[in-house]
Order: C-alpha cells, then sequence, then structure tokens
C-alpha cells in the first residue's frame, strides 16, 4: 500500500537590486578607466545575502566591501593597488 506524504515550504525572497558601471574616455568605448560594482552576493560561510561594493580604477586602485545589509556590519574589506591584485584570473599574454 503506497502512502503519501505532503510537505509545504514556506519561503520569502525580498528583490535584489544590483548596479554595474564602467567609466569610459571621451570619444572612446574601448578605453576605460573606472570600474564600479554594487550588488547582491551571497555570503557562504554565514549563508546570508550580503551586499558587495567594487571599485577598479585603471593603472590605480582595487577597492572592494561586502557588508551585512540587516545589521551594517563589514565582513571582508580590501583595498590594494590594483598592480598587486594578483592571482583572481588570467591576464591578457603580453
Amino acid at each position: 500500500m503506497r502512502t503519501e506524504h505532503k510537505k509545504t515550504l514556506m519561503v520569502e525572497q525580498k528583490p535584489q537590486v544590483g548596479l554595474r558601471g564602467i567609466a569610459h574616455q571621451v570619444g572612446s568605448n574601448s578605453k576605460w578607466f573606472s570600474k564600479f560594482y554594487n550588488e547582491p552576493t551571497y555570503h557562504i560561510d554565514l549563508g546570508i545575502w550580503a551586499r558587495l561594493t567594487r571599485t577598479i580604477v585603471r593603472k590605480g586602485q582595487y577597492t572592494e566591501m561586502v557588508v551585512d545589509p540587516a545589521t551594517g556590519r563589514v565582513l571582508h574589506h580590501k583595498s590594494e593597488p590594483l598592480a598587486k591584485h594578483t592571482g583572481h584570473g588570467s591576464d591578457k599574454s603580453k
């Protein structure tokens, strides 16, 4: 005899909105000088959605910060010269 079990799962999903952008030199679509990201990211260790803010200035600075939006606590912060931000993907061969 087959037994049928029914379970209900309630999930509350709040909308997550992000913003990305690239600043180009005037008159050029290929030469960017700054990139920025402000978007939600899932923090695997804590199991929560957090806010990622990243800024990359060409030939300049790399800054990244992850903040818990519920408490405002900074979970991760990194700021370093872009030349020292290595080992994160592949560079173009020169």
